[in-house]
């Protein structure tokens, strides 16, 4: 009567059945009641699943690809940070297990997601874009690899219980198609995945989300958006409410500021754009996925000296046609005295990694 109900239907068919599953078993303690607002589950998605889960995915099949021509690798020089992964990947199981058995459900996936926490660390603490560089380093970036894969192989098993489409994707993307490398009593011990498997590129597990225009559009297909209009609209005996902060002229207010999505991106491929003297044609990894940039610094870049680049990127830039080639986002540079220059970073961080 109220008009506050949630239709879980409306919204498996807008953000996906896995999204909604796993809000609800990491919210909802198991017999008990739970809190449910639209933008935790939003905020939750992003967080959990786009960029913990989907980019580890995504990056790990996206530099297999380039460095090992899309085959886990079988030969390699372990690194001092493999034991780790290897006895927290072995123990995963069991650890699972041990909540589910007491109804713990949250519980269980804050178990998961502590391991998907492991790994992308392990990414940060290997730095496999460094590895990359030097032929020498080949062994020790290719045990990364497989160390990624195999813990991405035993994730996917203890989500199948949760969330088992995004499971049974996570195992296509690795090339998983026999039952027994994805079985239960398979997780319980690391280096089960097969060496030489061949791993697929597919788009993100879950594409991040604009949280404020979401919110806007769920209140507008609302089927009490009248009624919220309403109580809106302010009364005779009360006063109406404060206007909103306003910018003075050529100034911007922060939360203006807060809708420009800054990404660190790594440049994999450059070419110049026939036809034009200016124009490069970019493929840059922002972690989650591989955008195409075209950008106007061909005379202070050379494709060469663009290949391998950490650069940040604006990733939520309305797509435009230059010179009939889409670029799907904008790099950061500056200029002065006719001299262009990249905007860089003070270190090495990963792709993906958010700007702010």
């Amino acid at each position: 009567s109220k008009g506050n109900v949630v239709d879980p239907v409306k919204l498996i068919e807008r953000y996906g059945v896995d999204a909604v599953r796993y809000f609800l078993l990491r919210e909802v303690p198991f017999g008990a009641d739970g809190l449910y607002s639209s933008e935790a589950l939003l905020t939750r998605t992003n967080s959990d699943l786009s960029n913990d889960l989907g980019n580890l995915v995504s990056r790990t099949v996206a530099m297999i690809v380039k460095d090992f021509g899309g085959v886990v690798p079988s030969e390699y020089e372990s690194t001092e940070f493999d034991a780790a992964i290897e006895a927290q990947g072995s123990a995963l199981g069991a650890a699972v297990e041990a909540q589910m058995n007491a109804l713990k459900l949250p519980d269980a996936l804050a178990e998961i997601w502590s391991y998907v926490g492991a790994l992308n660390k392990y990414i940060d603490q290997t730095t496999p874009w460094i590895l990359a560089r030097d032929e020498a380093n080949k062994p020790q970036l290719a045990s990364v690899m497989y160390h990624l894969a195999e813990g991405l192989r035993i994730i996917s098993v203890m989500l199948t219980a949760f969330i088992p489409g995004t499971a049974q994707r996570i195992q296509e993307a690795l090339g998983l198609g026999d039952a027994a490398k994805v079985s239960w009593e398979s997780a319980a011990q690391f280096s089960r995945l097969v060496c030489g498997l061949t791993v697929k590129q597919m788009p993100p597990l879950f594409p991040r989300i604009d949280v404020k225009k979401e919110l806007e559009a769920l209140e507008e297909i609302s089927d009490n958006r009248t009624l919220k209009k309403q109580k809106k609209a302010p009364s005779a005996d009360k006063p109406a409410a404060e206007p909103k902060e306003q910018a003075a002229p050529g100034v911007i207010l922060y939360d203006d500021f807060k809708k420009v999505d800054l990404r660190v991106g790594v440049v994999q491929q450059a070419e110049a754009v026939e036809g034009s003297e200016k124009l490069l044609k970019l493929m840059v990894d922002i972690g989650g996925e591989t955008r195409q940039i075209v950008s106007g610094i061909r005379k202070w870049y050379s494709p060469e000296q663009m290949v391998g680049k950490t650069i940040v990127v604006v990733v939520n830039l309305k797509s435009a046609k230059l010179f009939g080639i889409e670029s799907q986002g904008m790099l950061l540079a500056a200029e002065a005295d006719g001299q262009l220059r990249l905007v860089t970073l003070d270190g090495e961080l990963p792709a993906g990694a958010q700007v702010s």
